[in-house]
């Protein structure tokens, strides 16, 4: 999931545990659920994976604001609460819900 070198662009993203973070990149998804918060996904122009996730049940009251970082988007999306949400956000970013081994 690559895109030309033109839709890529510097980024910073607050970090809620420590140092912001900034990279050139582009946004692959930005959607909110109610099991896992607003989310939003970046692929950086060196080809790691960044989400941001911040979830609340009501104004005011945080229960997980994170900011990670990966080198596969599997493993990214594999951080996500598993259940239904994550799997429509796997199938948002064109990622099958099959793991095929030998």
């Amino acid at each position: 999931m690559t895109g030309s070198a033109e839709s890529f662009e510097p980024i910073e993203l607050e970090n809620p545990a420590g140092p912001n973070l900034a990279f050139v990149g582009r946004k692959l998804f930005d959607g909110e659920y109610h099991d896992l918060g607003f989310l939003r996904i970046y692929e950086t122009q060196g080809g790691q994976y960044v989400l941001r996730q911040r979830w609340s049940r009501r104004p005011g009251e945080i229960l997980l604001d994170r900011l990670e970082v990966r080198g596969t988007l599997d493993a990214l999306v594999a951080l996500l609460k598993p259940g239904k949400s994550a799997s429509a956000v796997r199938r948002a970013l064109g990622m099958t819900d099959t793991i095929t081994i030998d």
